[in-house]
């Protein structure tokens, strides 16, 4: 039996049509970016979290976390990029997640 999507650390998660990406955005107060990428990759491949692939098979979770852990405003926030479960995985400003179909290398 298969466990209905919650979501603990996205607030939203938006299909962007005119670029094939799908966008989500952190709950305030959020403070696991790792969690929220699992999330957002589980939900639109509509697979538990449970049968991913560890992420840390992609990214170091822990340091992906500390890079978005809440600081002064004023500093720049970085723009992470990874592969991750056949998508292009992008974090923005620490609070968004963006996900794209990954380019197959083939061609």
């Amino acid at each position: 039996m298969a466990v209905p999507f919650q979501k603990v650390a996205l607030d939203d998660l938006t299909y962007h049509e005119h670029d094939g990406t799908y966008h989500g955005h952190l709950n305030p107060g959020c403070r696991s970016t790792s969690v929220a990428v699992t999330e957002i990759v589980s939900a639109v491949t509509n697979t538990t979290q449970t049968d991913l692939t560890p992420l840390f098979d992609a990214v170091d979770p822990d340091a992906l976390d500390a890079l978005c852990a809440p600081r002064d405003r004023q500093r720049t926030r970085p723009v992470v990029r990874f592969e991750y479960e056949g998508f292009e995985v992008t974090v923005r400003d620490c609070d968004c997640i963006v996900l794209r179909r990954g380019i197959d290398h083939d061609t």
